[in-house]
């Protein structure tokens, strides 16, 4: 099976963009939102009623992905007005969003396609779906267990119950997603090629989308700075486009994809996302990627460019001079700087109260937590687990760190990070099984692009923003093409012996 470029069309490109628009015009006008959010599901169910599951999942992603997700990023107040999109609805709240996944779920298991995986090659794949199934098992199991155990005095508190039906909630969002992904790839062929040509038509959406709503006016708030980009949150992947040229399938295109890379990395330079420290470390990532993934000339090129634009960067005043008119973007870089130094021990002095500090004084707390109940070590705590505030060194007060029932209790759930998250709720196996998925991750980015952004999902946002599930599909379209040369392999042999 060969992959291809040449089927990306210009219609679902525009209807991507008007979409991300539409959501985005949402903010001001909530009734355009929740009608676009409302034809979003029409189509979901329709599909599925119809029992092209493959179609539904591909709408899911579409307006899943194109959803404005975070209220204060949208309108730079927290804790102010809900915003509607095909995440969030009047009424039916979060629960339609569940609801479709969970319906998609039922058709697969009682039309038994979830046998197709245990026939399937793919080990990386395999293994994804089985992590998948032991973080929903295992999860809820170590949640009971804590919470019969009243683990840090939540029984019975109000708070916490709400919080319990919220991170269940995220949690299953994202083992659906995955997990019907893993099985409609496995067991439609033709799968693999829609999927494919959905996610890259989203990631060339945004550059008509970024370059309109900065245009029409739209701005994105974060950290009192209200000239950031308003657009989805997956345009955070959007570096990751410059990876894909070099890859076979994507040759016949790769002038559109640099010039789209080109011009979403010029955006974001002028109008920040939200997400402005991971931006810096994600392209870091990406071009590490870039080298391991070339041939040795072109790579070592690559790194000798690199080695010699971060020695600029860091040694004179170049930051300073581009990111001057942008504060927000500078502490960003800073932050992002301090972060790689500290983990390479040239710095042992993190920027005190900078969100790379705040990241690992949780890590700290959380390793704390562990010494004082090691019988939760191995398997964590559990999809509601908890943790305790044991350091003084910073402050988890700020408005931007928890919510202000976990600080009025002193019992801090929902935690930043994939690796903190992971470790609290799965412990050492969760650690391992991150790992084992990362490296599986690491060996198909030399035959998939998607794997690049499914690993840079799997860093940063697990359990994080369901827009950005979009990394999650993406690592399990990565995984699933780089073997599918084995995967066709074995089939023609077994053909062959029948």
């Amino acid at each position: 099976m060969k992959l291809s470029a040449r089927n990306i069309q210009i219609a679902p490109i525009i209807f991507d963009t008007i979409l991300m628009l539409l959501f985005i015009l949402g903010v001001q006008l909530p009734i355009v939102g929740i009608i676009t959010g409302v034809l979003g599901y029409i189509l979901c169910l329709f599909y599925i009623l119809n029992k092209d599951l493959c179609r539904s999942f591909r709408f899911y992603t579409i307006f899943l992905t194109a959803s404005i997700e975070v209220s204060y990023f949208a309108t730079g107040v927290r804790d102010g007005q809900t915003v509607y999109s095909f995440i969030v609805l009047p009424y039916v709240t979060i629960y339609m969003l569940f609801g479709i996944n969970f319906f998609m779920f039922l058709i697969i298991a009682c039309c038994n396609w979830n046998a197709n995986v245990k026939n399937c090659q793919n080990k990386g794949l395999i293994f994804l779906y089985k992590a998948s199934n032991y973080m929903m098992i295992v999860g809820l199991l170590m949640w009971l267990i804590t919470y019969l155990l009243n683990d840090n005095n939540i029984f019975g508190q109000s708070w916490y119950h709400t919080m319990t039906v919220a991170e269940v909630y995220r949690m299953s969002i994202l083992y659906f997603t995955v997990h019907n992904a893993i099985v409609l790839l496995v067991t439609n062929k033709d799968f693999c090629k829609q999927l494919e040509v959905t996610l890259t038509n989203l990631l060339f959406s945004l550059v008509p989308a970024g370059l309109l709503a900065t245009l029409i006016g739209f701005n994105g708030y974060r950290a009192g700075q209200s000239n950031m980009l308003m657009l989805p949150l997956y345009a955070f992947f959007a570096f990751s486009l410059f990876a894909f040229p070099q890859y076979k399938q994507f040759r016949d295109k790769k002038i559109v994809f640099y010039i789209c890379a080109i011009a979403m990395f010029g955006l974001m330079i002028i109008r920040p996302t939200p997400l402005g420290g991971k931006w810096f470390l994600s392209i870091v990532f990406v071009l590490a990627l870039i080298i391991y993934t070339s041939s040795p000339i072109y790579g070592l090129t690559m790194l000798s460019l690199g080695m010699v634009t971060f020695v600029f960067l860091t040694q004179t005043e170049a930051i300073s001079y581009i990111f001057g008119a942008d504060s927000y973007l500078l502490l960003k870089y800073n932050e992002a700087s301090e972060l790689f130094s500290t983990l390479f021990g040239k710095n042992e002095n993190v920027i005190s109260g900078s969100s790379s500090s705040f990241r690992l004084d949780e890590l700290i707390n959380i390793m704390y937590e562990y010494a004082s109940k090691p019988g939760y070590i191995i398997f964590g705590k559990g999809i509601v687990g908890s943790t305790l505030h044991h350091t003084n060194s910073l402050s988890w007060d700020g408005a931007g760190s928890f919510s202000a029932v976990q600080r009025e209790a002193g019992v801090y759930i929902r935690v930043h990070e994939s690796i903190n998250l992971i470790f609290l709720k799965y412990g050492i196996v969760g650690l391992f099984g991150m790992a084992k998925i990362i490296g599986y991750g690491i060996k198909s980015v030399k035959k998939a692009p998607w794997a690049v952004i499914g690993i840079l999902w799997l860093l940063f946002y697990v359990g994080v923003y369901q827009t950005l599930l979009f990394g999650a599909i993406a690592l399990v379209l990565g995984l699933y093409q780089a073997n599918l040369d084995n995967e066709y392999e074995l089939c023609s042999r077994k053909n062959e012996r029948e």
